[in-house]
């Protein structure tokens, strides 16, 4: 074939080759040519550009949403501009210059004058803005709570760092929040100093609100509030939606102070303050409590062939967050004391928006909600009209030396929660104790309705337990779920605890309790805030509607249910008020649902925060262990002190890119005050490194068993129990129970004193001088002396 036939058969291909290749070329040198122009970034190196997610955008790469939600985006603050490199001062300017310690007494710093001492602390004041300066007197540590000379931004940041307090306020019916902070507004401010503090009165004439904000030192703690009896709002135009307070009290810039910030997800993680080269665009935002369900829009999950694919991340279940400066041995634990039920934990990495590593709390007065415009479709974003009714309390307990780290801070938060009398009373040694729990029936469907598959009788649980007892497991504790008629997901909703009768009936159930009284509590789980609306008809039932009325549905993608209603609060107390009546021979009840839920909702027309809910859990738990012993679902932290224990403690965080380490946190602080169950062993990928987890913190460890095999519970809600055969899990049960019975037996009811992971090796140290070390690599390794194969532990006496 010769050269021109060639050509021309295939001129159109070489034509768009040849461009192709002179497209390349061009780009190339273009490229090359601008990165010659461009000076070189080596240690501070920021993005380009910075892009805000909205607040309930989770930031793993592996999350897949299938369904999107219409919402309004909250950023912190609400307005927003895209920052490039050029908004920013680089090299060596970016350093600060500010002193992290003055070892002597001084009545000035940075502009700030010293207004009240106590024994620990010294407290520093400028007038101009509020800004405050805590100094250690021990150690001489600063912290300071404005940045003096803020990095080149737009005026919303430079004035948000540069404030004590910011206001998002709503105008109108816009739905974008505008800012008000100590520049903005240009707000009066009067300041009267006390012998702990000071009050201050700020109001903004032109927006005509203001509030009283007041600071007092308190030993080692530091104190702020707002009080909601201060808060004044004159005009219908303005209304204040969110407030921060000191928001970037012991902020660090970029690596020059190495240490962490922690956070209050799953059972705890820190975020570094290394440079993290602006790979991080978004920061932790996360409601305190979990979300909203009565504005916010729901979380929804991933699927794949109507099955769920993905994990809804850990909500929050204790208002707390720290920070944690090693270079000055130094740091403190924040505690919202006030405002929780309405408040979000923010923590900025440096890169994200800023080149600063801070973390706050934020308070909710007024959100936005999608309201209904017809009975069938069409909504229109509004504003929530009535302000959320609630104090703003913060207390910060400062940590120094040798207790400036997690250990340091898991312990004041212990010392807070004793003196603020959120723990039960403690009455006896707590002891290792491992939780069984027993799947009774759920509902499958039928050709004609449902039927009911037994998973275990009440025999059968006995024969299980009777089983585990001859081969010396009497440390146990049970839980029982799928008891009553219609199993699990058919039960919701009722006003009377009845027994089913496929698994033996009241009469079998009561001789279980009674055969193990004297060994083994077994508590009896019930969900009084679920309803499940295909099989209650009631007419005059309270479902919850939110702000907009509508009816809130809690979408499962169950096999037999695909969603479930909320009972009002009052309905739910109400209902399980007669439930106990309905069987009063059961003691010992493990409460789901309302131990770690809590929603605004509206009723005909008038609307109730999440304040009002609690209120009607706390009455009902108060009223309940009078007679009670109540075993409660991850509660919120308020609820802890109605709990003989906590079951379903998270074992792990949510595994956020910006987190540096998992930590266990909560489990630290709250060992031997209350038994502490984790989840379920039977469910974990990686067994050998959840056990780990088990022996490093002391929870106890938890089975969901059945009888039959779990495959026949394919067909039902719960078809995501894969593996909860008796059978197959008895040796490994043994094997646990044994090996971390012996673990007890060197520590007993020791509390924890010390705690360290570096490099996959974690040192945990009792108060009775027993220590573990824990090697969660897949290598041994040899520390002081001790070989600690890989992937197990060694105690050390």
């Amino acid at each position: 074939m010769n050269l021109k036939k060639i050509i021309r058969e295939n001129f159109r291909l070489i034509i768009f080759v040849i461009f192709v290749l002179v497209l390349t070329i061009y780009l190339f040198i273009e490229t090359s040519g601008n990165q010659s122009s461009t000076p070189t970034i080596v240690t501070n190196e920021l993005p380009v550009e910075t892009e805000v997610l909205p607040e309930n955008t989770e930031p793993t790469d592996n999350l897949v949403v299938d369904e999107l939600v219409d919402e309004v985006i909250e950023d912190a603050p609400a307005i927003e501009e895209n920052i490039s490199l050029e908004d920013f001062v680089t090299g060596e300017e970016m350093i600060e210059r500010r002193a992290s310690v003055i070892a002597k007494d001084v009545d000035a710093i940075d502009g700030h004058i010293k207004i009240a001492e106590s024994d620990q602390l010294a407290l520093y004041l400028k007038e101009e803005n509020l800004s405050i300066i805590v100094r250690n007197k021990n150690n001489g540590a600063i912290f300071y709570s404005t940045v003096e000379n803020p990095e080149k931004s737009n005026e919303n940041w430079s004035n948000f760092v540069k404030s004590s307090v910011v206001i998002e306020y709503l105008v109108d019916t816009n739905i974008v929040y505008s800012q008000a902070d100590m520049y903005n507004g240009k707000p009066a401010i009067d300041v009267e100093k006390t012998e702990t503090g000071f009050n201050a009165e700020i109001y903004y004439p032109d927006l005509e609100f203001g509030f009283t904000l007041s600071v007092e030192l308190e030993e080692d703690n530091l104190l702020v509030e707002i009080p909601q009896a201060s808060i004044i709002e004159e005009s219908d135009k303005y209304k204040i939606g969110n407030v921060y307070v000191y928001p970037f009290l012991g902020y660090s810039k970029l690596d020059e102070e190495a240490g962490y910030l922690l956070i209050p997800d799953g059972s705890g993680a820190t975020i570094s303050l290394e440079d993290h080269l602006g790979q991080y665009k978004q920061p932790y935002s996360e409601m305190v409590y979990g979300a909203n369900i009565g504005i916010d829009e729901p979380y929804v999950l991933s699927r794949v062939f109507n099955m769920v694919t993905s994990q809804k991340p850990n909500d929050i279940f204790a208002p707390i967050f720290g920070v944690i400066h090693e270079d000055k041995e130094a740091g403190f634990l924040g505690v919202i004391e006030s405002g929780d039920w309405h408040a979000y934990i923010e923590a900025y990495p440096n890169g994200a928006i800023l080149p600063y590593n801070w973390v706050t709390s934020k308070f909710v007065y007024r959100q936005f909600y999608n309201q209904s415009t017809s009975q069938t479709s069409g909504t229109m974003v509004v504003r929530q009209n009535k302000r959320n009714d609630f104090d703003i309390r913060l207390r910060y307990s400062f940590v120094e030396d040798e207790t400036a780290n997690l250990m340091g801070l898991a312990e004041a938060y212990r010392d807070y929660l004793l003196k603020a009398g959120l723990l039960p009373e403690i009455t006896k040694a707590v002891d290792f104790q491992m939780r069984l729990d027993f799947l009774g029936a759920e509902l499958e469907a039928g050709l004609v309705g449902h039927r009911l598959v037994a998973m275990t009788t009440f025999n059968q649980a006995h024969e299980i337990l009777s089983d585990l007892g001859d081969a010396g497991l009497t440390n146990l504790l049970a839980i029982y779920r799928g008891w009553q008629a219609d199993g699990e997901s058919g039960s919701l909703g009722r006003n009377r605890f009845d027994v089913a009768s496929a698994l033996g009936g009241k009469g079998e159930l009561l001789q279980l309790v009674e055969d193990f009284e004297q060994e083994i509590p077994i508590f009896f789980e019930d969900d009084p805030l679920r309803y499940n609306p295909f099989l209650n008809t009631e007419v005059g039932a309270n479902i919850a509607n939110k702000f907009n009325r509508r009816v809130h549905y809690e979408i499962v993608y169950g096999k037999v249910f695909r969603y479930f209603n909320y009972l009002e609060p009052l309905e739910t107390v109400n209902r399980l008020s007669s439930k106990v009546e309905s069987f009063p021979e059961l003691e010992n009840l493990a409460l789901t649902g309302i131990s770690n839920t809590v929603f605004s909702y509206s009723k005909k027309g008038t609307t109730y925060d999440r304040v009002s809910s609690a209120s009607s859990y706390i009455n009902s738990f108060s009223e309940l262990v009078g007679n009670k012993s109540l075993l409660l679902d991850m509660p919120l932290q308020p609820y802890w002190q109605y709990a003989v224990g906590i079951y379903n403690l998270p074992m792990s965080s949510s595994g956020y890119v910006f987190e540096a380490e998992e930590v266990p946190f909560f489990a630290i602080a709250l060992r031997g005050a209350l038994p502490l169950y984790a989840t379920y062993s039977n469910f974990e990928s990686n067994a050998n490194e959840f056990f780990l987890k088990l022996v490093e913190t002391g929870v106890n460890p938890s089975y969901l068993l059945t009888f039959e095999d779990s495959s026949l519970l394919k067909e039902t809600n719960l078809s995501h129990i894969f593996s909860s055969n008796f059978s197959s899990y008895r040796e490994e049960i043994i094997e646990r129970y044994q090996e971390l019975t012996e673990l007890h037996h060197h520590i007993s009811d020791s509390k924890i004193v010390a705690y360290r992971r570096e490099d996959g090796i974690s040192q945990v140290t009792f108060d009775n001088g027993v220590s573990i070390w824990v090697n969660f690599n897949d290598y041994s390794v040899m520390i002081e002396g001790q070989q600690i194969g890989a992937q197990s532990y060694k105690v050390v006496d």
